[in-house]
């Protein structure tokens, strides 16, 4: 089962992807980044961010997308502008791309790669190193590799009965 694992952000959001097999986990994990620093209207940002990931998408057809939920670290202005990219990717996941997404907390995510919840981004890079031989040097992409390996051994993520595609409750 193809994966696509998501860290969005609005100036450098983190992209894994890779295949899934209940024998081995996630293997042939690549990664990239969707640098937007250059854009100055963060609605342009949010445009640019959903035309790549659309791009990868149509590329290599994941089965299914993990996204890292928002943090509640973000304060001001930027609270809206995540939110924004973030309904506007899920809502694609579902009404343009017809994918399967689940939102992963980022707590979630440091807990489960680093052991502790609330952990420095920099100590995902060393975590990854460490427990599962992915050496990576990037933040953004050490966060996005991070939510593909925790959204792996997550139990409602393959559930049949996630999340429905395409239905609308009311």
């Amino acid at each position: 089962m193809r994966v696509l694992a998501l860290d969005l952000s609005l100036n450098r959001t983190g992209m894994a992807w890779g295949t899934y097999t209940w024998k081995h986990g996630v293997i042939n994990i690549k990664t990239d980044i969707i640098e937007t620093k250059k854009i100055a209207d963060h609605m342009k940002k949010v445009c640019y961010i959903k035309k790549i990931i659309g791009r990868k998408i149509k590329e290599f057809t994941p089965h299914k997308i993990l996204i890292e939920g928002q943090s509640y670290a973000s304060r001001g202005r930027a609270i809206m502008s995540i939110a924004q990219l973030h309904g506007v990717v899920m809502y694609s996941c579902m009404k343009q791309w017809r994918v399967e997404y689940h939102t992963i907390p980022p707590t979630t995510v440091k807990k489960y790669i680093t052991g502790k919840g609330n952990n420095r981004k920099s100590m995902m890079l060393k975590s990854l190193y460490k427990r599962f031989h992915i050496d990576v040097d990037d933040e953004d992409k050490a966060d996005a590799i991070g939510v593909l390996l925790t959204g792996s051994t997550m139990k409602d993520v393959w559930n049949i009965h996630a999340t429905n595609i395409g239905e609308e409750k009311l």
